[in-house]
């Protein structure tokens, strides 16, 4: 809401930053923490003091991209995997919409992707703290380009939208 907040971040970042395809020019999947097969110390982010901060909990929002030789790689939060792959040819198939990914099945075919998202409206995630760490699997490097974390409204606020929606359509009718 654009008010301050208490959580703190901690990068870990054995790599440089990447600049990836021009395709990215003016989205979160531009630049990114990158990651290749063999690193060392794991690349990721860790979020901290969640709790105060998004009391009802919150759904996390991860902005994943990588080079185009990548085929394979994974962004977890310790408790969820998913798996995907970058793009091969964002240059011409990226048309501005970002692809989920939903696969938690390591089984070598990767989905291209650009982001996944752990907790729910229904489900939210309630940590206090969560890192969220990338793993190059397979061809060129991986990137942890963003992450946004919502928070999950309070039943009441919903309640409250949902009344307002049925005045406005009452009164529409």
């Amino acid at each position: 809401d654009g008010s301050a907040s208490t959580v703190s971040m901690q990068l870990t970042a054995p790599n440089a930053w990447a600049s990836f395809n021009n395709a990215y020019n003016n989205t979160p999947l531009k630049g990114a923490i990158d990651d290749y097969t063999g690193t060392v110390n794991p690349t990721g982010i860790t979020f901290s003091d969640l709790n105060a901060n998004f009391p009802n909990g919150y759904k996390a929002i991860v902005y994943l991209s990588g080079f185009n030789g990548n085929t394979g790689a994974s962004i977890s939060d310790g408790a969820t995997t998913y798996y995907y792959q970058t793009d091969g040819d964002p240059a011409s198939n990226f048309t501005g919409f970002l692809t989920q990914t939903t696969d938690t099945t390591d089984d070598g075919s990767y989905v291209v992707a650009q982001y996944a998202v752990f907790g729910s409206d229904d489900t939210p995630a309630t940590a206090d703290s969560v890192t969220f760490t990338l793993n190059t699997l397979a061809g060129g490097g991986s990137g942890l380009a963003a992450v946004q974390l919502v928070a999950i409204p309070e039943p009441a606020t919903l309640t409250l939208v949902g009344l307002s929606l049925l005045a406005f359509a009452l009164r529409r009718k």
